[in-house]
């Protein structure tokens, strides 16, 4: 796994959003790692590449996302600045933080 964690970080730094095969090589790996840190590193790294139609696709994968990749799909919608899916974001805490007062 360690090889293919660092082509996840290495394609955020040397793609850019026309790169269509380092993009669909990220998603790819975001959506069908079965290394759990490969996934998160692949998140980030479309964060870091940004584009509209990158955060668009990032953001469909939020709501059905397991709890342990929520956080970094979040920082890659706010890498990509996106500000159409920030309303979304304070929900999912405020979800959150009432589930854990039931705790």
């Amino acid at each position: 796994p360690g090889l293919r964690r660092s082509a996840a970080v290495a394609l955020g730094k040397i793609a850019n959003a026309e790169d269509e095969a380092a993009v669909e090589a990220l998603f790819a790996a975001l959506t069908g790692d079965r290394d759990e840190v490969v996934r998160h590193f692949a998140t980030m790294s479309l964060g870091g590449v940004g584009g509209s139609a990158i955060s668009k696709r990032i953001g469909r994968l939020f709501p059905d996302a397991r709890s342990a990749q929520r956080p970094f799909i979040a920082l890659a919608l706010a890498l990509c600045h996106d500000t159409e899916s920030a309303p979304m974001l304070p929900e999912e805490m405020q979800m959150i933080s009432e589930a854990r007062k039931k705790l």
